[in-house]
């Protein structure tokens, strides 16, 4: 996809910047609004109330702060339950969950949530989630399994779409063909194949290969031990999702079983969010589907753990190979069960409670951890979408010498929390940010898909839909806690005291280095066999399904008018401000991109290694604990890091930058731009055990990311052999970690030098000349900024620094890079800026061609990778890859094959609208407030004008199947591409080392 229509993406905040993790789940529980108790003439069960469409309306309430109704259904004849969360968004939600625990270990809630999607009664083609992206302006559509439930969620701001969406999913989970092809069982559950008669049989299927990826990860093997670990007698002992050694043991008919006990009405929970015709909409799920079905008793609960008498102690293993160092990897678990029923204000408190302890530069049990040398990181993992909420402190990469400190001294931490007392001041200020969240969430693009996960999360556990959305009064319940010792009381019950409660130590073992491929030896009759259901695999795989079943809108029924993101140039205080006006809710968002082109070539990691540091070191006003304290008072969050705009069509000219960006609440913009003043003249780098500690800590996140994260050191490093942005961009990636461990192993004799650096290219860096501000906010929050920026200004440096010509060397190169992963990611690219061949609004369908047609097709439903892809960008680069891949030669000779695939493109009308449709989606795609404001922002850096995405859009929707058939000569070059990275499994790339230039251990 072009750069133009990118969205923005976010720090990875937990692994960039400790001071800001919040998981996923936490992210869902503070971006929540107030909701109302349903007055006294409300009833809580409204058995009697006359049916509509067959459903009885068994409560409601209003939605204060989102100016709508709360209402919760329940069909008469199926059992099924609705809630309908109703208000004026038009970004409609619709979702179906299923409770489904786990009975083992092989994944069949995971590859049931797969195989829905391949064929139905209704709609039978075997790849309906791809046709689904290919054709759609949806704003979502995904599936999800968890540890005890499977959903289906989808979203459109079109109400016909919504429609449309929703008989394909229901029709989807209630009718899948699966019971008639048992194909889709072993495409995407698993099958044994042979290459020839004369090999054994190896194990291969979608949801197995992305398992096998998953299992690589060590805080995945991790999570797996805690919930292990703490729930030993129920469903959540077993992993929903799928362990790679058990899944070849599952069979069709106990999937077929499972399918028919849990994916029935009665089991169901069907959220409706937004503007909808409500009773159009419950006529439909009652005439096309509900209707069908009779009321059945389905036991999907999940029952209590019984009570621990003490503490439980678990050792696990996780795959380190000989290569790497044994000591000083052992991760580290103190892990807690919540034993108490899921309501809001546990959660919030366990939110709270958690940024207390390890959510902070300064938080206690965090500090105590680093300071006594216990793992060169350490975290906090919080699980509350189950009905007993874990909490877990972790340490990561611990020495041997030091893992009999951890379990003391984390409670040590603790008991002084407690005995001592809380400091108020920083208590408040973390129950400020949750409120400040809770705030900038009323005006979110997407909030009706996080309301349906925390409905699911109270109503599958047996609470009321909305218990989890009243937040209100637990929160003033909190705060009136604050001074009488309530959180406390909370840490001294639910963890000192609680004897539910595990410590899981994960070591590296060199035995489980490598597991074996899962093979079977079987007989010469056995394999006639094999051979025979490869065979029908393969012809079903291949079948033409026509997609004229699938509902779609029409061209006629696309806007053909792009619309344009706000923005207004200004000038404060002699710089340059863009300015974004619309709501946001009372809160700034406020981008300061510093022209960072003087920074001289060989300071270039040194700039990555700045962002790092910024918000982590002390300055002339304030020490870094201080920093860190005011950063969550005033402001909503902080993101440092380095950018590098390509000019619009022309990737050989670049601009790169240092963002540093905060949002605040208005009435806190001027205090949180003089912090960021303070951060960004005055920051000092003469503190040389916090420059070795934050060195530490990136350096374990740069580790891991390298070990588990093939997909972006994949693309990074082969961006950087195509384009000049992809070469800077280098200096932030492989080439930094490499950087950074070498600045970490040598630091007492580097240090002196690693001070100097950052010092030279801060002075160059952070400096007025050059500098552009983007504000995002509505009018009345602007004065506010308009008043306060002079103050920032003024303390950067305004001496003048010459700009730098960069010269990158050029060079086409095919690499390998082995880690611990047992599949692959194999990326291989082009650069077509000197073909002639011009960036167009053609190339955005060619994408959703290749990605919907093609590489699916051949890679995922042929080849069993989990995903596949293609990006095309205006600079001059196209990029094709694999994800979670089985495979490495076979894939490459898929990408050489992609040109006669285009010269043999004839797709029908409406098969061709469907293309077009779906690029139109993307490009329609659904921006929150402050990422419109980055989004036209980078739009201006990179000189990109209104009339060009509109010239953009008109090309798409001429796209002719002679348009796409033109561009085969351009993707025959992908037979001589010369730029490839693959990384993955050692074995299999020393197997195919031939089409490489280079292999890379990354364990070397």
């Amino acid at each position: 996809m072009t750069i133009i229509l990118k969205k923005p993406v976010q720090t990875n905040a937990r692994k960039r910047r400790g001071l800001w993790h919040v998981s996923l789940l936490l992210i869902v529980i503070q971006l929540v609004l107030f909701i109302t108790p349903a007055s006294a003439a409300t009833e809580s069960n409204r058995q009697g109330s006359p049916l509509l469409s067959g459903f009885e309306l068994v409560d409601e309430r209003p939605v204060k702060d989102l100016n709508g109704i709360g209402k919760w259904y329940r069909h008469r004849k199926s059992g099924a339950q609705v809630f309908y969360l109703q208000n004026d968004d038009d970004n409609k939600v619709f979702s179906i969950g299923f409770r489904t625990p786990a009975p083992d270990d092989s994944g069949i809630p995971h590859i049931i949530e797969h195989s829905v999607f391949c064929g139905s009664r209704k709609y039978p083609v075997n790849d309906m989630l791809s046709q689904i992206q290919k054709g759609s302006v949806n704003t979502f559509a995904n599936a999800f399994t968890t540890a005890d439930k499977t959903f289906f969620p989808v979203a459109s701001k079109n109400e016909k779409e919504l429609r449309n969406l929703m008989d394909i999913y229901l029709d989807a989970v209630f009718h899948p063909n699966f019971y008639q092809s048992p194909e889709i069982f072993w495409q995407e559950g698993g099958h044994f194949e042979l290459a020839s008669p004369a090999d054994e049989p190896v194990f291969n299927g979608i949801v197995y290969n992305e398992m096998k990826s998953h299992y690589t990860a060590v805080d995945n093997r991790l999570d797996r031990a805690i919930l292990k670990s703490l729930f030993p007698d129920t469903p959540y002992e077993r992993d929903a999702m799928g362990d790679p050694k058990e899944m070849p043991k599952l069979t069709r008919d106990k999937l077929l079983d499972y399918h028919r006990t849990y994916y029935h009405p009665s089991n169901s929970f069907i959220f409706l969010y937004g503007n909808l015709n409500i009773d159009d909409t419950l006529k439909f799920l009652d005439e096309e589907y509900l209707g069908d079905y009779d009321q059945r008793q389905i036991n999907a609960s999940i029952p209590l753990q019984r009570p621990f008498e003490k503490r439980r102690t678990v050792t696990g293993e996780y795959p380190l190979p000989n290569k790497a160092e044994r000591d000083g990897n052992t991760y580290l678990s103190l892990n807690y069960g919540i034993d108490e029923p899921l309501s809001s204000q546990l959660i919030v408190t366990m939110t709270i409670v958690d940024r207390l302890l390890m959510g902070t530069a300064t938080a206690p049990v965090k500090t105590t951890l680093l300071g006594s040398g216990i793992g060169k990181d350490s975290y906090s993992f919080l699980l509350a979408d189950i009905q007993q909420p874990v909490y877990s402190i972790i340490a990561e990469k611990v020495r041997d010498d030091r893992i009999p400190f951890f379990e003391s001294t984390v409670e040590k931490t603790l008991r002084n929390l407690v005995h001592q007392g809380i400091d108020r001041e920083q208590l408040q200020t973390i129950i400020d940010t949750v409120e400040y969240e809770i705030r900038e969430s009323q005006a979110g693009a997407s909030r009706g898909l996080l309301y349906n996960q925390l409905v699911l999360n109270s109503w599958m556990n047996g609470g009321h839909p909305a218990a989890l959305l009243e937040v209100g009064e637990a929160l003033a319940k909190i705060k009136q806690g604050v001074s009488s010792g309530y959180f406390e009381q909370f840490i001294e019950e639910h963890l000192l005291n609680n004897p539910h409660s595990s410590l899981v130590t994960l070591k590296p073992d060199s035995a489980a280095e490598k597991e074996e491929p899962i093979k079977r030896s079987l007989s010469d009759s056995e394999k006639k066999i094999l051979f025979r259901q490869q065979k029908e695999l393969q012809d079903w795989q291949s079948k033409a399904n026509s997609s004229e079943s699938i509902p779609r809108l029409t061209l006629k029924e696309i806007d053909r008018q792009e619309q344009a993101l706000p923005l207004e140039e200004r000038t404060e205080a002699g710089v340059k401000v863009l300015f974004h006006r619309q709501f946001t809710n009372g809160i700034a968002y406020v981008d300061f991109y510093f022209d960072t082109q003087d920074v001289p070539q060989s300071q270039l990691p040194y700039l990555y290694l700045l962002a790092e540091m910024l918000g982590n070191v002390s300055t002339d006003h304030r020490n870094y604990r201080m920093m860190d304290q005011e950063l969550h008072e005033h402001t909503g969050g902080l993101v440092v890091e380095p950018y590098v705009f390509s000019h619009y069509k022309k990737g050989e000219l670049i601009a790169p930058k240092l963002l540093i960006g905060i949002s605040a609440v208005a009435d806190q913009l001027p205090a949180a731009l003089e912090l960021l003043g303070d951060m960004a003249g005055h920051s000092r780098f003469d503190d040389e055990r916090r420059l070795q500690e934050i060195l530490h800590q990136i350096r374990t996140h740069r580790e891991s990311a390298l070990y588990e994260g093939g997909e972006s050191l994949a693309l990074s490093r082969l961006q950087s052999f195509l384009s000049p942005a992809g070469r800077y961009e280098e200096q932030g990636g492989y080439s930094y970690s490499r950087f950074v461990m070498d600045a970490d192993d040598h630091f007492d004799s580097k240090v002196s030098e690693i001070r100097r650096n950052l010092e030279q290219v801060a002075q160059r860096a952070l400096n007025k000349d050059g500098l552009i501000v983007s504000v995002t906010s509505g009018e009345t929050e602007y004065p506010l900024f308009q008043q306060s920026v002079g103050r920032l200004v003024s303390a950067l440096n305004s001496q003048y620094f010459a700009p730098e010509t960069y010269r990158f060397p050029k060079a086409n190169k095919k690499e390998a890079f082995i880690t611990a992963s047992e599949v692959h990611v194999v990326a291989q690219g082009i650069n077509y800026s000197g073909t002639g061949q011009q960036y167009n609004g053609h190339m955005e369908v060619l994408r959703n061609v290749l990605d919907h047609g093609y590489l699916w097709e051949r890679l995922r439903m042929k080849g069993g990778a989990y995903d596949a892809f293609s990006q095309i960008n205006d600079g001059g680069t196209i990029l094709l890859g694999s994800v979670d891949d089985p495979n490495v030669k076979e894939t490459i000779d898929v990408y050489a094959q992609t040109g006669e695939f285009l010269r043999r493109f004839q797709p029908d009308e409406q098969e061709m609208n469907s293309y077009i449709i779906g690029a139109i989606g993307v490009m329609d795609n659904l921006l929150e407030p402050w990422e419109k404001g980055r989004v036209a922002a980078a739009h201006y850096m990179r000189g990109i004008k209104q009339q060009d995405i509109q010239q953009i859009r008109d090309e798409i929707l001429s796209t002719s199947p002679q348009d796409i058939r033109n561009f085969a000569p351009l993707l025959d070059t992908f037979r001589s591409a010369q730029n490839l990275t693959v990384v993955g499994n050692g074995e299999k790339i020393m197997q195919n080392q031939d089409c490489f230039d280079s292999v890379v251990d990354i364990f070397k």
